[in-house]
């Protein structure tokens, strides 16, 4: 099914996807220089990662607060979770969308993904 919803999404964007040849299951939309969205396809449905930017080493405390409140009930990412990369040097913003939804959906949770990654990065370097 995700496959469907990428060559949808290729021919309504005019765009073409990668996948990285050792990573089979993994597509990858660069929208533009800041945000590059991970599309992970797991039996559960699909995984759609972003790295947001370096963490912020002025006003972290304001930064973290902000993505916490945005977490909180999952309201302020409209289902988004915003954290942090393991090895704790980037801000990311995550998604899963269940395996079962038609493309129209799959888009709309997409095209509201980026939005609000975007508008989170504004939000956070305005912080830094």
């Amino acid at each position: 099914m995700l496959q469907d919803h990428l060559r949808e999404l290729e021919n309504k964007l005019e765009i073409k996807l990668k996948n990285p040849p050792n990573e089979p299951g993994i597509f990858i939309f660069e929208l533009d220089e800041e945000i590059t969205v991970y599309i992970h396809d797991l039996e559960e449905g699909t995984y759609i990662t972003c790295q947001l930017c370096e963490v912020p080493s002025k006003n972290r405390e304001d930064i973290f607060i902000l993505l916490s409140e945005l977490n909180l009930m999952g309201q302020g990412g409209l289902g988004s979770i915003f954290g942090i990369t393991e090895d704790s040097k980037y801000l990311t913003i995550n998604h899963l969308i269940d395996y079962d939804v038609g493309f129209l959906q799959f888009y709309e949770v997409l095209e509201d993904f980026v939005n609000i990654a975007k508008i989170t990065l504004d939000e956070i370097r305005a912080k830094a």
